[in-house]
């Protein structure tokens, strides 16, 4: 956990809390299955995780710290990593918001996420 999820988690619920959010959320049965794949080529590999997800709307929030700082997230194998994550998660039905440091303190981000989520949630209600 970093300093700016915390943030992000705490403004969140201040504004959002019929809304929950699971942290560190890595329950994506495709990530599984890519997981054991790459672990056979590399045995030190890591499973895939979500910062945040609501795992009802298949909503899930990426932070990613320190993109003005050559941070993980900008450089060569931490971006490949996670264009891979982020594209199997959406093959699965998932739309990932990805934030900045600035943009995880916008209030109209949450705004968009939460409506995001209010309308997918309601598409599930019509589908039953």
């Amino acid at each position: 956990m970093s300093a700016l999820e915390d943030q992000f988690l705490k403004l969140w619920k201040s504004k959002y809390r019929s809304i929950p959010l699971e942290r560190e959320y890595s329950d994506i049965e495709a990530w599984e299955t890519d997981y054991l794949e790459r672990k056979k080529a590399k045995p030190r590999s890591r499973r895939y995780r979500l910062d945040f997800a609501h795992p009802e709307t298949r909503t899930g929030i990426e932070i990613q710290g320190a993109v003005y700082s050559g941070g993980r997230h900008v450089r060569g194998s931490g971006y490949e990593r996670d264009c891979r994550k982020y594209n199997i998660a959406y093959t699965s039905g998932w739309t990932i918001f990805l934030l900045t440091s600035a943009m995880a303190k916008d209030a109209i981000w949450h705004a968009m996420i939460a409506s995001h989520i209010a309308a997918r949630s309601t598409q599930q209600l019509q589908q039953q």
